[in-house]
């Protein structure tokens, strides 16, 4: 407790047809510290690298659009468990296959959430233009000539045969039309839209033949803009039901293709660990050799893992610090691995931030846990009982060091 956990280095060399099988060994141990081998010494000039980042940068994009499809579908990203290991023998087997059916989903999703935006922009400008259009209700439209915010609001008459024009042509637009009355082949028709959509309407209207004509006020005004709220209204209440039933089609997706998305997710971030491992590894003609540091007390474990990975046919040195030069003469680090009872656990994040202390000192993790608690008073405290819950749980993850923090604001800003 009162020092890092004692290390000892590991260097193996294995055969080309086992290399799967350790590194996979690797992984799934999980507490192997992999370093690059000494490029200084001559004979590691020799030898090879393992050639991952084509196939790591691929893995990296392909991982980036499951989480965006997770994002979309709003699926959760869960940590790996102790389950997902049994991912290794086909992590990277299967990229090809992940990567149609991704392929697949993504094209299915990302064109109901571009029609939902487009669907949304729109409601947002119709909105826009039924807040401007309401308080009128009053008072009637302004006269044609007023200039008004951002509406831009046109009367006039137009052949009957060419509204429906307008109309076709001002439905993807935030604009309505409305024919107010009809008058000897023609429409008497009220126009609203954006000022930024003005020489759009211009446009459509000159196409249509449209004439501008004296806007009417008093009661007459005002019934035509309960007209024209009543319809605003309508083509609101039906874009949000578009954007409802788009709702439900990606929620189908979801329930769906939940299961699939989250297997994906977890064999890419498997498939990136596995080709980290390989990214250490140096290689000869038909052998790969790899160096790192591991816990002591696990060093009999980590070397029988990977004898059975290898089916014996590997080379297996284990050193203990000291008796290598580099450490001795200062020019290799050793790892540090904090190691405190659960209690003490948590404070080993506060160590860490200030800086690990190197392999031969002491750990300072009890030190400042104790020296806290007892001079903190009760903030310090609190914050310790905040840590110590997390501890009895199973868990002591950012949430307990947030209740911990609430608690400090609470005392520290209370009112005497």
């Amino acid at each position: 407790m009162f020092t890092p956990e004692r290390m000892h280095q590991i260097n193996v060399m294995v055969f080309e047809t086992e290399v799967d099988a350790v590194a996979q060994t690797i992984v799934r141990l999980g507490i192997l510290h992999l370093i690059q081998l000494d490029d200084e010494e001559p004979w590691i000039g020799e030898l090879g690298e393992v050639d991952t980042a084509k196939l790591y940068s691929r893995i990296d994009r392909l991982h980036s659009r499951v989480i965006d499809l997770m994002k979309d579908l709003h699926i959760r990203e869960l940590p790996l468990e102790a389950r997902d290991t049994g991912l290794l023998e086909h992590a990277l087997s299967d990229i090809d296959e992940i990567e149609g059916a991704v392929t697949e989903l993504e094209q299915k999703v990302q064109a109901i959430v571009l029609h939902r935006k487009e669907l949304e922009v729109h409601l947002e400008r119709l909105q826009g233009i039924l807040s401007e259009v309401s308080p009128l209700t009053e008072i009637g439209l302004p006269p044609g000539a007023a200039p008004y915010t951002f509406l831009e609001i046109r009367y006039g008459q137009v052949r009957s045969e060419n509204l429906e024009l307008i109309r076709d042509k001002l439905a993807p637009m935030a604009a309505v039309a409305l024919p107010l009355s009809h008058r000897e082949g023609s429409e008497i028709v009220l126009v609203i839209g954006l000022k930024t959509d003005r020489l759009k309407l211009k446009r459509i209207l000159r196409d249509a033949s449209f004439e501008d004509i004296e806007m009417p006020a008093g009661e007459e005004s005002r019934e035509e803009v309960g007209l024209v709220t009543g319809e605003l209204e309508e083509r609101i209440a039906a874009i949000e039901a578009q954007i409802e039933e788009a709702n439900g089609r990606l929620l189908a997706l979801k329930q769906e293709h939940a299961a699939d998305v989250t297997d994906f997710s977890r064999s890419l971030r498997v498939a990136e660990m596995l080709l980290k491992v390989k990214g250490f590894l140096r290689k000869t003609r038909k052998t790969f050799i790899f160096s790192g540091w591991m816990p002591s007390d696990r060093k009999h474990e980590v070397e029988t893992e990977i004898f059975r990975a290898a089916r014996g046919r590997a080379i297996v040195e284990i050193i203990p610090p000291e008796k290598i030069t580099g450490v001795k003469q200062g020019q290799v680090k050793v790892p540090v691995m904090l190691k405190n009872p659960g209690f003490f656990r948590p404070f080993e994040m506060l160590v860490s931030s200030y800086g690990l202390p190197d392999y031969a000192f002491i750990d300072p993790t009890f030190f400042v846990a104790i020296t806290l608690y007892i001079l903190g008073g009760p903030v310090i405290r609190d914050f310790a009982l905040a840590l110590l819950i997390g501890v009895v749980v199973g868990t002591y993850s950012t949430i307990y060091v947030a209740s911990a923090l609430l608690i400090w604001l609470e005392r520290r800003f209370k009112p005497a």
